[in-house]
C-alpha cells in the first residue's frame, strides 16, 4: 500500500513540475492562444483571454486568469456575453491522471453576464451545440465549490420591453451550505420593476441528486408575485418546477405574460403550481379570485407556435361578469384603440352560478381565440328554468367589436324570465325562440343594435294573461270592471308569436299575434333605433260579447323617453258618433249599443301563424304534453 501511495505521490509531483517546466519554457503567451480556442469550442463563443497567469504549485494547483472575455452573439445589444476581472481554479491533479477533470474551488471576482432575447424570441444564453437536456449538465468537469464575488447580471428582451440589472454575490448560510442570492432592478412596460432571488451554490450544478432551488420575489406596476422551487436545466434555463403567487390590482398588468390585453379588471389573487413541459408552460392546480369572482383550472401556455396559445380549463362556483369586464353599457364613451392581442387561447370554461343584469346558471363554452378574433361556440347555459344554446363572435382587433350571435331558446318559463328582467308578475307562459344578427359594434347597447342585422323569431305557449291587460286593450270597460273586482281572473294564453327584423337601424314587428282564450291581440309597426323612435300598433279581436267596448287599435308613438299610447282615432270615432245618434232616437239603453262587441274574432292556431312566416320555429313547438 505504501508503494502505492509513494507511486501516486510521485506522479503528481512530476505532473506539477510537467505542468511549471512547460510554462516556464513556452511562457503565458504559449498558453494564452491555446486555452483561449478550447474555451471558444466548448462554449461556441470567441473568447479572449487579456491578462496574465499565476501558477500556484502544489498537489492541487491554483491557477489564476485574468482580463477573460466572451463574445456575443451578433446583433446583441453587448459586444460581451460575460467578462471576469479574475478566475482563480483549482485543479485535482489526482482526478485529472484518471481522465477526470474535477476542480476543488473556482472563485470569480467581478464577474459581468449580460443575458438577452433577440427581437425574434433567440436566447444568447445557450453555449455549445445548445443540445443539452433537462437534468444534464456538462459533463467534461465537476466543480466542489464555486465563489462568486461582486457580480452583475443584466437583462434584456425588446418583445417585452423588460431590461434589468442585478447584483450577483455568494454567501454561506447554516450547515456549511451556500447560496446565491441576486437583488435588481430595472423597466418592464415602461413601470419601474424589483426582485430578489436566491439560488443554491452554483456547484450544486455539478450534483446531480441535489435540485438547484430558486426562491424570489417581484414588485412591478402594482403586481406582486412570490415563487418557489427548483429547476432541472439551470444551464439552458429549462425544467422549471415552482409554486407560483401572483396577485395586483389590474389583470392587464400581466399582458407581457399572458399576451392578451385584460384592460379595467378589480384585483386579482393567483397561485398554482408552474412547471416546463419541453417549450410549453404547464399551470396545474390553478386557484385564485378576480374581484368577487373565483375559478380555478389548469392551463398551458404553448410557445412553439408562432404566437403563443393558451390551452386548458377554467371553471367558476361564482362567476361575476362584470369582473371580466362585461358590463351593462348604456351610454356612449368614446372608443378606445383596438386592444393588443399577442397570443391566442383554446379554453373550456364552465360557470355554476353566474352575475350578469341577467342572471342565469350553469354556463359552458369553448373559448377560441385566434389572432384577435374571439368565439365562444357552444354556449350553453339555463336561463328562466330553460335551456339556451348560442355561438358568440367579436372582433377585438377592431373599436367599437363587431359582434355576431347566434342565439337558440328553449322552454324559458315566462314568470321566471320576466322575474329576472324586474317585472314581478303572475303571467307566465313557455318561450322558445332564435336571434340571428351581425353588429358592426356600438358604444352602447342600443348603438349595437342600431348597427345590427338579422331576424329574431319567438312563441309563447301553455300560458296565462291578466285579463285586465286584456280588457284595458279592449277599452272593455265591463271587462276591466270584472277583472278589477276579482283579482285572480285569468285567461289561458294559446300562443303569442312575435317576429323581428333588424335593417338599417330598424326594428320591424311582424308578425305579432297574442291569441288567447278569449281575445286574439295582433300588431306590427317598427323602432327605430337610431332616432330612438317608436310607431307601434295593437288591435284587439273579442271572441266573446262584451257590453262597453269601445274596441280600436292602440298606436304607440313618440321616442323612448317621451312616448304616448293612445286608440287609433276613425274606429272609436265613428263608434262615439254612432251612440250619439242611438241616444237621439231610441233613448240611453240604444246608445251603447255600438259598443258591444259582437265577439267575431276567431281562434287562431300557433303552427299557422309560424308557417306564415318566412322563417321557421328554431326548435319543435312545445306541446301541453310535453
Amino acid at each position: 500500500m505504501r508503494i502505492v501511495l509513494k507511486v501516486v505521490s510521485l506522479i503528481i509531483v512530476l505532473c506539477t513540475l510537467g505542468l511549471a517546466l512547460v510554462l516556464t519554457a513556452v511562457g503565458w503567451e504559449g498558453v494564452r492562444v491555446p486555452l483561449a480556442y478550447w474555451i471558444s469550442t466548448q462554449t461556441g463563443r470567441k473568447t479572449t483571454l487579456q491578462g496574465p497567469l499565476d501558477l500556484e504549485l502544489s498537489s492541487q494547483p491554483r491557477i489564476r486568469i485574468r482580463g477573460i472575455r466572451l463574445h456575443n452573439l451578433p446583433g446583441s445589444q453587448y459586444t460581451l456575453f460575460a467578462e471576469v476581472d479574475t478566475l482563480e481554479v483549482q485543479i485535482d491533479l489526482w482526478s485529472l491522471l484518471q481522465g477526470r477533470w474535477v476542480l476543488p474551488e473556482v472563485s470569480l471576482t467581478n464577474p459581468v453576464l449580460h443575458l438577452e432575447r433577440s427581437p425574434q424570441g433567440v436566447p444568447n444564453w445557450v453555449l455549445g451545440s445548445g443540445k443539452d437536456t433537462p437534468g444534464t449538465i456538462p459533463h467534461h468537469f465537476t466543480i466542489n465549490r464555486m465563489i462568486v464575488r461582486n457580480g452583475t447580471v443584466t437583462f434584456f428582451d425588446p418583445r417585452l420591453a423588460l431590461s434589468f440589472t442585478a447584483e450577483v454575490a455568494e454567501h454561506p448560510v447554516a450547515n456549511n451550505w451556500r447560496v446565491l442570492s441576486l437583488r435588481g432592478s430595472g423597466t418592464m412596460q415602461g413601470g419601474q420593476v424589483g426582485f430578489a432571488l436566491q439560488t443554491s451554490s452554483l456547484s450544486t450544478l455539478w450534483e446531480p441528486s441535489r435540485p438547484f432551488s430558486l426562491e424570489g420575489c417581484l414588485n412591478w406596476a402594482g403586481t406582486h408575485s412570490r415563487w418557489a422551487g427548483s429547476i432541472d436545466a439551470p444551464w439552458n434555463l429549462r425544467g422549471f418546477d415552482l409554486a407560483v403567487e401572483l396577485s395586483g390590482s389590474n389583470l392587464a398588468d400581466l399582458f407581457p405574460i399572458t399576451g392578451v390585453m385584460l384592460a379595467g379588471l378589480p384585483p386579482y389573487h393567483l397561485q398554482g403550481h408552474l412547471s416546463q413541459e419541453g417549450e410549453n408552460w404547464r399551470v396545474q392546480n390553478l386557484q385564485g379570485s378576480l374581484g368577487d369572482s373565483d375559478f380555478a383550472g389548469e392551463v398551458t401556455l404553448q410557445t412553439t407556435r408562432q404566437r403563443p396559445r393558451w390551452v386548458g380549463h377554467l371553471q367558476s362556483h361564482y362567476l361575476d361578469m362584470k369582473d371580466i369586464g362585461i358590463h351593462p353599457a348604456t351610454e356612449p364613451n368614446p372608443s378606445p384603440a383596438p386592444a393588443p392581442v399577442l397570443a391566442d387561447a383554446d379554453l373550456d370554461l364552465q360557470g355554476q352560478t353566474v352575475v350578469t343584469p341577467i342572471p342565469f346558471h350553469a354556463l359552458r363554452t369553448h373559448l377560441h381565440l385566434e389572432d384577435g378574433r374571439l368565439r365562444l361556440e357552444p354556449l350553453l347555459f339555463e336561463w328562466a328554468k330553460g335551456q339556451v344554446n348560442a355561438t358568440l363572435g367579436m372582433d377585438t382587433r377592431h373599436q367599437p367589436m363587431p359582434i355576431t350571435l347566434e342565439s337558440h331558446f328553449q322552454r324559458l318559463d315566462m314568470k321566471h324570465l320576466l322575474a329576472s328582467l324586474g317585472f314581478v308578475q303572475e303571467n307566465g307562459g313557455i318561450l322558445t325562440g332564435e336571434v340571428r344578427f351581425h353588429s358592426d359594434g356600438g358604444r352602447s347597447l342600443v348603438m349595437l343594435l342600431a348597427n345590427a342585422e338579422g331576424n329574431a323569431f319567438f312563441v309563447v305557449t301553455e300560458g296565462q294573461m291578466d285579463s285586465l291587460l286584456l280588457a284595458l286593450a279592449q277599452l272593455d270597460l265591463t271587462k276591466t270592471l270584472t277583472s278589477l273586482w276579482f283579482l285572480d281572473s285569468r285567461v289561458g294564453l294559446r300562443c303569442a308569436v312575435a317576429g323581428l327584423r333588424a335593417h338599417a337601424g330598424i326594428l320591424t314587428l311582424d308578425p305579432f299575434v297574442i291569441d288567447t282564450t278569449s281575445t286574439k291581440v295582433t300588431g306590427g309597426g317598427s323602432i327605430d333605433l337610431r332616432e330612438e323612435s317608436l310607431d307601434l300598433h295593437f288591435e284587439p279581436h273579442p271572441k266573446d260579447l262584451s257590453l262597453l267596448s269601445a274596441h280600436a287599435p292602440l298606436h304607440i308613438t313618440g321616442t323612448f323617453q317621451s312616448h304616448e299610447i293612445r286608440p287609433k282615432a276613425g274606429p272609436l270615432g265613428g263608434r262615439v258618433a254612432a251612440a250619439a245618434a242611438l241616444g237621439v232616437l231610441v233613448g240611453p239603453v240604444g246608445a251603447i249599443m255600438p259598443f258591444i262587441e259582437p265577439g267575431i274574432g276567431e281562434d287562431n292556431d300557433c303552427q299557422d301563424w309560424i308557417v306564415r312566416t318566412e322563417g321557421k320555429p328554431p326548435t319543435a313547438l312545445p306541446s301541453a304534453s310535453q
